[in-house]
């Protein structure tokens, strides 16, 4: 049977495309640390994680002020709670393609998106 759900034609549709084909793909999900096949759950909002190099031109050294990151989708083991991350990018390719030029609006249009998504669930 095909999907019949329409994803918005926005950065919260591609991030859903993400979560709609990672659960596709780990249908018969085996977790890599208890081999139990429960299933895995995908948290539904967005996580961004960052990478920043060391500043080596000081002593010690401290962060650099500057990093990059990529948007991940977490899915957690059903049976002993392992935490995954997925590349979003690697999942939905048209969603790789925003992030590669359009990185601060998107991360822009997350946050907002994801605070009005809470501010909906708390009412």
């Amino acid at each position: 049977m095909k999907n019949s759900v329409e994803e918005p034609d926005n950065v919260q549709g591609e991030f859903e495309k993400a979560l709609r084909r990672l659960s596709e793909k780990l249908d018969h999900f085996h977790c890599p640390i208890c081999h139990a096949e429960d299933g895995i759950t995908f948290i539904d909002d967005p996580f961004f994680v960052m990478h920043y190099d060391w500043d080596k031109t000081q002593e010690p050294w401290p962060l650099s002020q500057e990093g990059y990151g990529k948007s991940c989708v977490m899915g957690i083991c059903n049976n002993c709670g392992y935490t995954m991350m997925f590349n979003v990018g690697v999942v939905c390719p048209p969603y790789k393609r925003l992030v590669v030029h359009r990185t601060r609006e998107i991360i822009a249009s997350i946050t907002e998106e994801t605070i009005a998504k809470k501010k909906k669930k708390s009412k």
